[in-house]
């Protein structure tokens, strides 16, 4: 229980790292009571997401509507396959539905102005692992993920999940075997045939969008891409009926006017699988690994945005329809 307590502030700690804002800071302390309850055995719900039910997922399958603790699908014997790993983090209740593990993957396709992370960028980096070893962290973990009214289970995070699929589809099959459910958390990079890997085995999606607009994308994302690789992940996720969440770094003067947001509201209200907005404010905590990395801080003096601006935006985004997560 000590080790389980440990795990819960640590996932607090990530939480207060998303902004240096009352709004988030006030949700991190209700977590940290909440979290630490789990630590002890009471089960509470601790997030949002459980309150965007889907009639496939959040029972975790209408395949297994009766076995609400299983997972989706029943998978056949399991290949091994080999990835890059940054790191495990236990127990986190703010990256899906349910009490979930984590495990961030090394590379990324970009190099986001507000990375929280940017020593997962280089693809070189990492720990080269084997999905059976994810495997059995996850089932040491399995019997306390599944418990409460909604069945956690993995999210894969990073760097970028998306460019390691046959990595990422793998991990998935071997959580869907331990009866646990499987979340991605991508900036929605990748290719079709990568998605084809291991979308089927996918149970709910964090995609951050970076912006609506193209020059804004480019700017945040330092690259040259349109952003319509994430535009045709969203539809892949929608054909699939696979519930995901937009993610939306609410960063002053660049992510937060109003026709920005109002996009952002348009995008998710027009997809049946999104089941809303997640508003995360800029933060700045990660500041101390770009200098352990001997990089500049790339967003220099830019400061969180404060209570009013962080409610501002999310009035703007339910007055445009969407449900915010916040």
């Amino acid at each position: 229980n000590t080790t389980m307590a440990k795990n819960a502030m640590t996932s607090v700690f990530r939480l207060l790292q998303r902004a240096g804002n009352p709004i988030v800071q006030q949700r991190a302390l209700l977590l940290s009571s909440r979290s630490l309850a789990n630590a002890r055995g009471v089960r509470s719900s601790c997030t949002g997401y459980e309150s965007r039910a889907h009639p496939r997922s959040f029972s975790v399958a209408a395949a297994a509507e009766s076995a609400p603790q299983g997972a989706i699908h029943v998978e056949p014997a399991i290949a091994e396959e080999w990835g890059n790993v940054h790191s495990y983090e236990s127990m986190s209740c703010v990256d899906g539905p349910g009490m979930r593990s984590i495990v961030f993957l090394q590379g990324c396709t970009k190099r986001c102005l507000f990375c929280a992370n940017p020593d997962t960028i280089k693809t070189s980096g990492g720990t080269h692992t084997s999905s059976k070893d994810v495997a059995d962290k996850l089932a040491r973990a399995a019997p306390y993920l599944k418990k409460g009214d909604v069945c956690g289970g993995v999210t894969l995070s990073g760097g970028e999940p998306s460019i390691q699929p046959s990595f990422v589809a793998a991990i998935f099959k071997e959580a869907h075997a331990l009866g646990l459910t499987t979340c991605i958390d991508t900036s929605g990079a990748g290719t079709t045939d990568g998605w084809d890997l291991f979308l089927p085995h996918t149970d709910y999606a964090l995609v951050c969008i970076k912006s609506t607009d193209k020059a804004t994308y480019n700017h945040i994302t330092q690259t040259q891409e349109s952003g319509r690789v994430v535009l045709r992940f969203i539809e892949e996720l929608e054909k699939r009926s696979i519930p995901f969440w937009i993610r939306h770094v609410l960063m002053t003067g660049l992510t937060d006017s109003e026709r920005e947001l109002t996009h952002v509201a348009e995008l998710a209200t027009s997809h049946s699988a999104c089941r809303g907005v997640e508003l995360l404010p800029y933060h700045r905590l990660g500041l101390h690994k770009y200098k352990e990395l001997g990089w500049r801080y790339p967003l220099g003096d830019m400061q969180p945005p404060n209570r009013e601006a962080t409610q501002a935006a999310k009035a703007t985004l339910e007055k445009a329809g969407a449900t915010v997560l916040l």
